[in-house]
């Protein structure tokens, strides 16, 4: 066997392996599998791959590049995508309508804030401006709810569509900084 292959370390009689992060000694129960290499394990143990991960997804640099590669690999494949998810819709009827409906159960209170606002817009009580209130874009705009509390149903700040979805990935990349 070649010497930069990892050896065993045996303790009481038992095999374990020292990860090459920690270096701390552990039981091959503390390593995930790796069928790729001799013997079967990752060189890190599970404690070290959760760090080296959660410091990747919330590299800026990493987020940025991730983005711009999925983006690319979209806009060369777009209708190859679009036509294997039209198929993918037609295949899953049921399962589609599955989702929806407890999707809907699950966001009620959006549901009815969207509803409220569409209703005010409809009986003049609000007038959708021209522009977007973050740029001076035209287009289509859609209103943003900050909060669906039921009192502030109608509190929204008006946005194009980039901008809400900018918004929108703002507060999902705040939202995980909170939970990692």
């Amino acid at each position: 066997m070649p010497a930069h292959r990892r050896q065993p370390v045996v303790v009481d009689g038992a095999d374990q392996w020292a990860c090459t992060k920690c270096k701390e000694v552990k039981p091959p129960s503390d390593f995930s599998k790796n069928l790729v290499r001799v013997n079967g394990l990752n060189s890190y143990c599970r404690a070290c791959l959760v760090l080296i991960e959660a410091t990747r997804k919330n590299n800026p640099k990493h987020i940025v590049t991730r983005r711009r590669c999925s983006n690319r690999w979209y806009m060369a494949n777009k209708l190859r995508q679009k036509e294997n998810n039209r198929l993918w819709k037609a295949g899953n009827k049921n399962r589609l309508r599955k989702y929806k409906a407890e999707w809907d159960t699950k966001n009620k209170h959006g549901q009815d804030a969207r509803n409220a606002i569409n209703m005010a817009i409809r009986k003049g009580l609000i007038v959708r401006p021209a522009t977007c209130e973050l740029c001076p874009s035209g287009g289509a705009i859609e209103g943003h709810h900050p909060t669906y509390e039921p009192d502030r149903w109608l509190l929204v700040t008006w946005m194009c569509i980039p901008c809400h979805r900018w918004t929108h990935a703002r507060l999902r990349d705040q939202r995980r900084k909170i939970w990692v």
